[in-house]
């Protein structure tokens, strides 16, 4: 893929709104922004849908180009009881040795415009060599549920964590920032990270629109930026539909694949 690199001299990019060159956020995975066909079907966050991402690895100079390190799919399902059930399937490609490691999680939201639970998860882990043959010894499987701050793992070792009132799995934040309005309060919260890892002392906050020119479209993305304890920055850029497109910062950024199967 074509590297794209942004200047501050707007006349050498197509990526500027008023004389400023792109945020770093957007910069970072400028070389796929370079040939990237946005969506433009209608699109309703609040419904089901299906989402595919590329796992995207923004390198530079001395440490070799970007790569595609993976896939993530995402699916909502609403249930007649108000809630919305996720399906999350995310396949990493390693190095050494050539293998491929999948998580696939199931997580049930009860209450889907609130951030106080109560949700409940299961997550299953496996190695799979480069012919796609499972791996020995490296299945995993962990679930779990969230009320009352509180959350419940249960797996080979049952344990209880007590948490603020407010807990998010990092794979809830891919629908919230959807249905949020632009100009959304800021909000704070704990964070599960991949159904896993406890980073407490979130906050997500409304960011700066940014107007860009993806695809031979001129279009504005609006952002939500995350921060916290445990985590690198995190920014979740939406098109005016509020679909995301993409969630960038650290080593490993998700990006619409536009290749995605519609359901």
């Amino acid at each position: 893929m074509t590297n794209h690199r942004v200047t501050g001299d707007c006349a050498t990019t197509e990526n500027c709104m008023a004389g400023d060159p792109l945020p770093h956020s957007l910069d970072l995975i400028s070389d796929y922004l370079a040939t990237y066909q946005p969506p433009h079907d209608a699109w309703d966050p609040g419904g089901d849908w299906e989402r595919r991402f590329v796992v995207w690895v923004p390198l530079r100079g001395a440490y070799g180009g970007s790569w595609d390190s993976g896939s993530l799919r995402m699916a909502r399902a609403r249930t007649r009881s108000g809630g919305a059930d996720f399906l999350v399937a995310l396949d990493l490609r390693t190095w050494r040795p050539a293998c491929v490691a999948g998580t696939r999680s199931i997580i049930h939201w009860d209450k889907p415009d609130s951030l106080d639970g109560p949700w409940q998860w299961q997550s299953d882990f496996e190695l799979t060599d480069a012919s796609g043959k499972r791996i020995p010894d490296s299945q995993v499987s962990v679930n779990g549920h969230f009320a009352s701050a509180t959350m419940h793992f249960k797996g080979k070792h049952d344990r209880t964590i007590r948490t603020s009132p407010k807990l998010v799995n990092g794979w809830m934040l891919f629908d919230l920032v959807q249905r949020l309005p632009f100009d959304a309060a800021p909000m704070e919260f704990d964070l599960m990270e991949e159904s896993e890892l406890l980073k407490p002392r979130q906050r997500l906050r409304a960011g700066q629109p940014v107007g860009i020119l993806l695809g031979g479209r001129q279009m504005t993305l609006h952002c939500f930026e995350q921060t916290g304890e445990g985590i690198l920055p995190r920014t979740y850029w939406l098109d005016d539909q509020h679909r995301l497109l993409f969630v960038t910062g650290g080593f490993r950024n998700y990006l619409h694949d536009p290749r995605e199967v519609k359901p």
